[in-house]
């Protein structure tokens, strides 16, 4: 019987590199990279809504919310790509004149959309990275309405039974429903 190899990590540098196949997107995650479908509409509507919701929660002189960018953790050889996040604006006009990825660490909100085609490990992964570097995680899951809020040090907050629930982000409330709403 032949046993499975799994390559050494790779870094940065090198994933920086590697070109996906049409149709499917890419992250480096703890040095190794994750191919993946693009997003379906279902996916793509949950991560709209909460990108809208977010930029109209945020203070736009200090805060930048953006989707589907790869942010660099060198120290974890990652590059994961949140569905939608909320960064420092100072950070993210740093990138854009070096004209480069932002420093994750610089992000404040990471927010992951699951669908079908998430598998279980790759996703704990880029929570936990996300969550070892300080950032608040929230883990959606659109079929079951559920949004799941992760924190270092805390345990999961779990809003998935009270849609009529109010989220607050920088003073503002953004109600769960709303993240659920379909054009």
């Amino acid at each position: 019987m032949a046993s499975a190899l799994s390559a050494p990590p790779i870094t940065i540098e090198q994933y920086l590199a590697f070109e996906s196949p049409d149709g499917y997107r890419d992250e480096l995650i703890n040095g190794r990279i994750i191919v993946s479908p693009e997003a379906k509409p279902l996916h793509s509507d949950t991560a709209d809504n909460l990108y809208e919701l977010l930029k109209d929660a945020c203070n736009r002189k200090i805060h930048r919310v953006s989707q589907r960018m790869n942010v660099r953790f060198p120290d974890v050889d990652s590059m994961p790509s949140p569905d939608v996040f909320l960064i420092e604006l100072a950070e993210w006009q740093r990138a854009r004149s070096a004209e480069t990825y932002p420093d994750g660490a610089k992000v404040l909100l990471a927010v992951e959309v699951i669908s079908p085609s998430n598998r279980p490990t790759p996703l704990a992964e880029k929570v936990a990275i996300y969550v070892d570097h300080g950032i608040e995680t929230w883990v959606v899951e659109p079929k079951k309405q559920e949004l799941k809020v992760h924190r270092r040090g805390e345990s999961v907050q779990d809003a998935s039974l009270r849609l009529q629930s109010v989220l607050q982000w920088n003073g503002k409330a953004m109600p769960l429903s709303a993240i659920f709403q379909l054009p």
